[in-house]
């Protein structure tokens, strides 16, 4: 078995317990996590001043973008340029390109796959409280687009959990209890 973490920054990030396993991690996941790979798929001028700083200090591995000239000269590390495409009713784990729907989160679970893991645990993807995603039909889209990825890697031998806390807790597993923080 090879499990890797996926953190994004909403709230059941808390639960987060640090372990060994690879972290892969998501925009200003920086400011609080060192993470093994980095996915940014924004451009650096949405991003805070100390958000920017820690980019450029380097809290990680390897940086991943589908936007390199934008990030040219920013960061320390190695970048990796990456290409994405849509979900659009079907995944296609079978190319280059790394799966998108309309959150950076997808990106790094679809990076987790690509790197072989057969158990993707996701921390604080949440979307109940993110500017972003507050229509119904946001929502629904991720929903959709997660239930799509989960299909797909399933019959590979890859699952998704999540935390109790995210919408996707509707139909995705549960990261057992012994994995997660007590926030009480």
């Amino acid at each position: 078995m090879k499990l890797i973490n996926v953190l994004a920054t909403g709230p059941s990030l808390k639960r987060f317990k640090p372990s060994d396993e690879i972290r892969i991690g998501v925009n200003k996941i920086v400011m609080s996590h060192y993470v093994d790979h980095l996915i940014v798929v924004d451009v650096l001028a949405s991003f805070r001043p100390e958000v920017q700083k820690k980019f450029r200090l380097g809290n990680y591995g390897q940086f991943y973008t589908h936007l390199p000239n934008e990030w040219k000269g920013t960061v320390p590390t190695k970048m990796n340029h990456i290409h994405l495409h849509h979900i659009r009713g079907e995944v296609d784990l079978d190319t280059d390109r790394y799966c998108y729907s309309i959150s950076s989160p997808f990106v790094a679970v679809s990076l987790a796959f690509k790197l072989g893991a057969t158990l993707i645990d996701l921390y604080g993807a949440d979307y109940n409280d993110h500017p972003s995603f507050k229509s119904s039909e946001s929502i629904e889209r991720i929903k959709k687009d997660f239930r799509a990825f989960q299909d797909a890697i399933k019959p590979r031998g890859c699952s998704l959990r999540v935390t109790p806390e995210s919408v996707l807790a509707e139909f995705l597993p549960l990261i057992p209890k012994s994995r997660l923080k007590d926030v009480s």
